[in-house]
């Protein structure tokens, strides 16, 4: 791989394309804003033992944003979202002393991309991604990232 230098800059975004894992929550914060909470699960394949497995990842995104919140909040488990942002990690202190840790992504834009039952009563169709189809990326490819 060729070397570049890039300079000062850097780049936290996360794309994020996929379920609503389970209903999402809208709340108040003390200082009287509301945030919106998501889980969105992805799908993951590798091979094991020479045979392609399929796994899903879970995501936290979190939404400060008025218009996404209302969008949010009408999301149902199995809804398909486009989820743009950044990812932020943040640690507390629980109610037991013991430091926690999380990772969330925080959401600069939330589209529906389509929902579990549309309003003809029709399931939507769920895009599926054939096995062959899924093929790891070479280093060559990331190059236009740099």
């Amino acid at each position: 791989m060729q070397g570049y230098r890039i300079g000062k800059f850097t780049l936290n975004q996360v794309t994020l394309i996929g379920w609503v894992a389970a209903e999402p929550k809208v709340r108040d914060l003390p200082s009287g804003a509301k945030v919106a909470t998501l889980r969105v699960a992805t799908d993951r394949y590798y091979k094991k033992n020479g045979e392609l497995q399929k796994a899903a990842d879970f995501h936290s995104v979190v939404s400060f944003l008025q218009h996404d919140i209302e969008r949010i909040r009408n999301l149902h488990p199995g809804d398909f979202v486009y989820v743009l942002g950044s990812l932020r990690t943040r640690t507390w202190q629980d109610d037991r002393g013991a430091t926690r840790f999380a990772a969330e992504v925080v959401a600069d834009k939330v589209r529906v991309l389509g929902t579990k039952a549309e309003p003809s009563g029709k399931a939507a169709a769920t895009p599926e991604v054939a096995p062959e189809e899924v093929t790891p990326a070479e280093v060559n490819d990331l190059d236009f990232l740099l």
